[in-house]
């Protein structure tokens, strides 16, 4: 189990904890079972990446930054066979109190893409693509396509990622993500024995006095399946949710209520 003794608090659901907290985690890759994925580039996947900028094609086909591109992003590829991305606007507004109110929960939300889950990589009659199995884990962007799928070419030291959902060819393709490798560092012995993914069993808190832990009867498995990854560049990424699941939107866009309860299920 991995402790912290400093406390906790979220940004949707702030909890305060004066003493100190316990936290246990169990591998990820243990309770899925580990993909079966193409040997070719999988491995050139694996590390974590910072996106560069999202591109669209012109009138005459050739690849342009998005004018709009104002978002920060990274994406993470484990040797477990999983992955996480979070995608953001940089300039997100900042709420007027603790907690968003519904309105700004539905601006928060614009703009924001977060999921972790399985990854695949396929080579296949000179088709190359990755897929992203979002049926264990979750989202923010409400879609009823579990699978991503992402035509990719490595160049240098990016990754492009090109959709290719409901079965666009890459050539029908008309925005990708560019994305820049992270250079890997120097860990200490120690900092190695946190690469990986890890997902969370359950949450407990207790005192310590005198020396002594006495657990307060506040363990609890809510946010259970939830994951951590930490990479060899020195990052780490966190998907925090309800064991429950999100409330899904009655429409393509969520209503301020509905925004505020997905919200308030999910930390990144």
């Amino acid at each position: 189990r991995d402790r912290d003794v400093t406390g906790v608090q979220t940004c949707a659901l702030p909890i305060w904890v004066a003493a100190a907290v316990v936290v246990a985690f169990g591998i990820l890759v243990a309770t899925y079972g580990r993909p079966q994925a193409a040997a070719g580039d999988r491995q050139k996947f694996v590390g974590t990446y910072r996106l560069v900028v999202t591109e669209m094609k012109d009138a005459s086909g050739k690849w342009v930054r998005e004018p709009s591109f104002d978002s920060t992003g990274y994406i993470t590829y484990d040797e477990s066979g999983y992955m996480g991305v979070h995608i953001m606007p940089k300039d997100r507004p900042k709420f007027t109190g603790a907690t968003p109110t519904p309105a700004e929960a539905q601006v928060a939300l614009r703009g924001y893409t977060a999921y972790f889950g399985a990854y695949r990589v396929y080579d296949t009659a000179g088709e190359k693509f990755i897929e992203h199995d979002r049926s264990v884990g979750g989202t923010i962007s409400e879609t009823s396509f579990p699978i991503f799928k992402r035509y990719y070419d490595f160049i240098g030291n990016q990754l492009i990622l090109t959709p290719g959902d409901r079965g666009i060819t890459k050539e029908q393709a008309t925005n990708r993500l560019v994305w820049e490798r992270m250079p890997e560092v120097a860990l200490s012995a120690e900092a190695k024995k946190f690469v990986g993914t890890y997902k969370l069993q359950y949450t407990d808190r207790y005192t310590v006095t005198n020396g002594q832990e006495k657990a307060d009867g506040a363990r609890t498995d809510a946010r259970a399946g939830s994951v951590i990854i930490y990479t060899r560049s020195g990052h780490m990424m966190v998907h925090l949710r309800d064991k429950a699941g999100r409330v899904r939107y009655a429409g393509a866009q969520p209503t301020p209520e509905e925004a505020l309860a997905s919200y308030r299920t999910w930390v990144g």
